[in-house]
């Protein structure tokens, strides 16, 4: 799968209603984004001893049925949409009905059979690493690879609490985990900071999860670090010039700043006027603008040579 810059986050915020996904999708669309997910939260009891907690969750939730509809719908308008499944018997199914890739969230960094059940469709996989050390995102990736070692494994560098305050993003941490376990890293938006995504993008993520709302409400399971789904197309005009401006690691000249080496430097030239035959000594020498001569750094290719014509004042001494 292709590298997006953004990929935006649908989770739950549709409150359970499916009309509102679908239009949240075709909002998403319409403003350039080509890479969604969406978070099949089915039956919370399911995955949660804490009863209370998980029928809090549950009006937000569509039903598998649903879920498969949006993820279909998404996919018939051309988008790559993703699926943060927590069931594994969910994975091929979703793969059936058009998910592109899938997540798995960061409370489940150690579920390996959900893992399994995932890479075994062969679309990506993004494991999420908020309260993760980097031995325990090893382990995760190690297990998986030991089954298919093909896996097209990524990870999300997140963390808690929600929403994250700047000082805990910890955006350095991009890079290290980069250069620590060789698989690309994403960084998934907890924070309602949002100069953290060009940031991320700056740092070396190769996405930003960015979550969205069709509206933003405390009523939102993810709405205090949520940006408008009619806002993607400036964060992706945004994450966009944070590329531009990233360039290339290493450091690149281009043509137009070749051409003003010349005018910008400085040239040895003659500060008075020397006759050919005469051994040059440092007080017959300047340093002047532009730059078309013998370079300051050369100064000793001149001093105490013997000048091979005559030059005038401020002439380049070759």
């Amino acid at each position: 799968m292709e590298s997006p810059l953004a990929i935006f986050e649908i989770g739950i915020n549709h409150m359970g209603d499916k009309t509102r996904a679908l239009r949240m999708v075709d909002t998403l669309i319409a403003q350039g984004a080509t890479h969604l997910t969406i978070q099949a939260l089915v039956e919370p009891l399911v995955y949660n001893r804490d009863s209370a907690g998980a029928k809090t969750l549950q009006p937000n939730c569509l039903s598998f049925d649903d879920n498969v509809a949006v993820v279909s719908h998404a996919r018939d308008a051309g988008a790559h949409i993703g699926v943060a499944i927590l069931d594994p018997a969910h994975a091929q199914r979703f793969v059936d009905a058009g998910a592109s890739f899938f997540k798995v969230l960061s409370s489940d960094i150690s579920y390996t059979p959900l893992h399994l059940a995932a890479a075994k469709t062969k679309a990506p996989l993004y494991l999420s690493t908020a309260a993760s050390t980097p031995d325990e995102m090893i382990q995760a990736v190690n297990l998986v690879r030991s089954h298919y070692p093909d896996a097209d494994i990524r990870l999300i560098h997140t963390v808690f609490p929600i929403p994250t305050p700047a000082a805990q993003l910890n955006l350095s941490a991009i890079p290290f985990l980069i250069e620590k376990i060789g698989v690309p890293i994403s960084y998934g938006q907890h924070s309602a900071v949002m100069e953290a995504l060009p940031a991320a993008i700056a740092a070396g993520a190769e996405s930003v999860f960015v979550y969205v709302a069709e509206e933003l409400s405390p009523a939102l399971v993810d709405g205090p670090h949520a940006i408008l789904c009619n806002e993607a197309g400036k964060v992706l005009d945004m994450l966009a010039q944070t590329r531009l401006m990233m360039g290339s690691y290493d450091r690149v000249m281009g043509e137009q700043e070749k051409s003003w080496r010349a005018k910008i430097r400085r040239s040895v030239v003659a500060n008075r006027a020397i006759a050919r035959g005469t051994t040059i000594t440092r007080e017959m020498v300047n340093y002047k603008r532009p730059g078309t001569g013998i370079s300051p750094w050369d100064i000793d290719r001149v001093v105490g040579s013997v000048a091979k014509r005559d030059y005038i004042l401020d002439e380049d001494i070759i």
